[in-house]
């Protein structure tokens, strides 16, 4: 697998970068490559925020204030009134997977996000890739979250 990272070789949908985000990989991939592990995990998670609070905003052009981090994510993706639905929510298993969501993005600010704003933290190449490949998750549900509640970015 970091042969993979580190070489792409002539097809690039086949290393691990190809299974990657494209918006996770633009600003994560290049620093992950030259050794800054934890800013590469860190940026990734950084880049959801920023989409999530781009998304707010369009979705509630009028409001005063824009959430941030794990309060953002709760606003967008409520449980009981989301901004942004993932699913058909009218369904146990959908309000299950609604909240599941929220719960993922809102972890993800707090506990994967905000230590590395707030302290200089290390990571190995391998939690640096756990954690990309997380966020490149996350970053995939919200896609599917603004495709089934047909905002426009």
């Amino acid at each position: 697998i970091f042969k993979a990272l580190f070489n792409e070789g002539e097809n690039p949908a086949q290393s691990i970068w190809g299974l990657i985000h494209p918006q996770i990989t633009a600003v994560s991939k290049q620093l992950f490559l030259d050794g800054h592990y934890a800013n590469a995990a860190c940026d990734a998670f950084i880049e959801i925020n920023d989409r999530v609070k781009k998304l707010y905003k369009k979705i509630t052009p009028t409001a005063s204030k824009i959430p941030d981090g794990d309060a953002a994510m709760t606003s967008v993706f409520s449980a009981n009134n989301p901004l942004l639905k993932v699913c058909d929510i009218s369904t146990e298993s959908g309000q299950n997977e609604q909240k599941g969501v929220m719960f993922m993005l809102q972890g993800a600010m707090s506990a994967l996000r905000n230590p590395k704003a707030h302290a200089n933290i290390k990571l190995t190449a391998e939690d640096a890739m756990r954690r990309i490949m997380f966020a490149s998750m996350l970053m995939y549900k919200i896609d599917e979250a603004v495709k089934y509640s047909s905002v426009q970015e």
